[in-house]
């Protein structure tokens, strides 16, 4: 086994098995540098409360042509490990 050589293959039996698995704890990890959404802005010098429920884009999913799903021509719909969507 020299690295110099490229011959660093360890022998048979060694270092070729799966790392066995070691038992996680399950926690939660909190941010001190987090804020919370203000409630409240301010327009033209007057505070007005947020409404999440004022804009009707928010209520409606977005619709996909189905011929865009079969035969894409721009975009390609993939998951969140870039697999394609078919």
């Amino acid at each position: 086994m020299n690295p110099d050589q490229g011959n660093n293959d360890p022998g048979a039996g060694r270092g070729r098995r799966k790392p066995l698995a070691r038992p996680l704890r399950h926690r939660v990890v909190r941010s001190r540098y987090l804020e919370g959404m203000p409630k409240s802005r301010t327009v033209d010098g007057v505070e007005v409360n947020y409404d999440s429920y004022d804009d009707a884009d928010d209520l409606e999913d977005e619709q996909i042509d189905e011929s865009l799903l079969l035969a894409p021509e721009h975009e390609l719909l993939v998951d969140r490990h870039d697999r394609a969507i078919i």
